[in-house]
């Protein structure tokens, strides 16, 4: 599935809403190739696939808002068994990219890279990766509730984590690597 697709310069938009609401993904996801995209799943709207990406690809003189991927509300769940990627692909860093994880929301990944320039905002809710969480841009835990990361994180150069704000607790279960 692809959204934001050559949709400069306006913004493609999935929304995954309510308990129930499923999209099933079969092959690569791609959110903002050659745009800017929004994936919100809400509320207990579930989205699953093997690898996906936010922002592959840069796309120079683009004039639009960062792409946007938020897993919020208990029960919201993207899941991805093989690569989740924020900013890039595999191999290089593409389009500067946020996701947001809060309010009971969960992530898994077989693997999650998170690309210089791109964020992962953690409050409340949970970032489960089977391999490892490679993050050259800046995990930002803040908010309310509990934040959960768990696996291997590896802070690559450039890499940052920050904890700030009136949660209630912070579970790192893994070993960090900086």
């Amino acid at each position: 599935g692809r959204t934001g697709l050559f949709t400069i310069p306006g913004t493609g938009l999935a929304r995954v809403e309510g308990a129930g609401a499923r999209w099933t993904v079969n092959g690569p996801l791609d959110l903002g190739l050659f745009g800017s995209a929004e994936l919100r799943v809400l509320d207990g709207g579930q989205v699953s696939g093997t690898d996906a990406f936010l922002g592959r690809v840069a796309a120079p003189g683009l004039v639009a808002p960062r792409n946007l991927a938020l897993v919020s509300g208990a029960g919201s769940r993207w899941t991805s068994t093989g690569l989740l990627a924020i900013g890039g692909s595999d191999s290089a860093a593409g389009r500067a990219s946020d996701l947001v994880v809060d309010d009971g929301g969960r992530v898994e990944a077989g693997t999650l890279q998170l690309w210089p320039g791109s964020t992962l905002q953690l409050g409340g809710g949970a970032v489960v990766v089977a391999a490892q969480l490679q993050a050259g841009g800046t995990i930002d835990v803040n908010g309310s509730g509990t934040a959960t990361l768990q696996g291997l994180l590896t802070l690559l150069p450039g890499g940052a984590l920050r904890v700030s704000g009136n949660f209630d607790g912070m579970v790192l279960n893994g070993p960090l690597s900086v």
